[in-house]
């Protein structure tokens, strides 16, 4: 069995992790040929060698989503691994971005308005500091909200790699979500799909209770 030495935040492709090595049993000679295999043995590595764990890891985001009420359980679980600081990141960009262009239409719009009022006799200096304004002012306003979006996005995909690594603890990295699912509710006795459902269901409350305050 693989054991995964990872911290439960942050995870991204830098962390050391420890893979103890698996021992195999020795087959006498004149076993080998009538020896039935009752199961593909899977590959033992370091994670720091495992391509696709690697590659996981230098996601923006992962292959499959995480829905309780559409979970691809044929889905391996690497493919469910991302870098929660590369979503903070990606979020910060698309955010400054828009809030960008919303506050050069902003200013606009204002300097359309302005010129409606001064018979469109508006200097360069003035059209160009409103502009300039304007977009700087939506681009923090959109790094604000990117960067608030992006923090919560990154938590939840903390939890997710946690959860992920847990499964390829009691299975491997290329085991399916499901086989996961299952070695999790043997040894603990609690499914991923019980705890991401308690997850998904406190969340929700947490956004109602926001929403009436």
């Amino acid at each position: 069995m693989m054991s995964l030495n990872i911290a439960t935040t942050g995870l991204n492709a830098g962390n050391p992790v420890n893979v103890k090595p698996r021992q195999t049993a020795i087959v006498p000679a004149e076993k080998q040929t009538t020896a039935k295999i009752s199961s593909t043995p899977r590959q033992t590595m370091a994670l720091s060698e495992d391509t696709l764990v690697q590659q996981a890891l230098t996601r923006t985001q992962p292959t499959e989503k995480i829905d309780s009420e559409a979970l691809n359980y044929h889905a391996p679980l690497v493919d469910y691994i991302c870098n929660p600081e590369a979503l903070t990141q990606k979020s910060l960009k698309t955010g400054v971005g828009i809030g960008t262009i919303f506050g050069i239409f902003g200013s606009g719009g204002v300097l359309a308005f302005m010129a409606s009022r001064e018979n469109a006799n508006l200097e360069f200096m003035k059209t160009a500091g409103i502009l300039f304004a304007g977009a700087v002012g939506g681009g923090l306003l959109g790094a604000l909200t990117g960067w608030i979006i992006g923090k919560d996005k990154a938590e939840n995909q903390e939890w997710v790699n946690k959860n992920m690594f847990q499964m390829m603890n009691l299975t491997s990295s290329n085991a399916t979500i499901g086989q996961g699912n299952k070695a999790l509710k043997h040894e603990t006795g609690d499914s991923f799909t019980q705890r991401l459902s308690r997850r998904e269901n406190r969340q929700r409350d947490e956004l109602m209770i926001a929403a009436m305050m």
